[in-house]
């Protein structure tokens, strides 16, 4: 999906784009660790973690499943 789908699909709520632009983002980095031979640091492991509990979070909460 695009940035410009993106903008469409969520306008003004700024922290999910941000949230998808770097989930985006963590999808390229696992693929070079997948399939280009990259190594992850405990450090990138915490920030990947530290993201997918921000997803889930902001997702809950806007399902309204606090």
């Amino acid at each position: 999906m695009s940035w410009h789908c993106d903008k469409i699909l969520y306008g003004k709520r700024i922290k999910i784009l941000e949230l998808i632009n770097t989930f985006d983002k963590i999808r390229l980095s696992r693929h070079n660790v997948q399939y280009g031979g990259f190594l992850v640091s405990g450090e990138e492991a915490e920030f990947v973690a530290m993201i997918a509990e921000e997803i889930l979070k902001v997702a809950r909460e806007e399902l309204r499943i606090v």
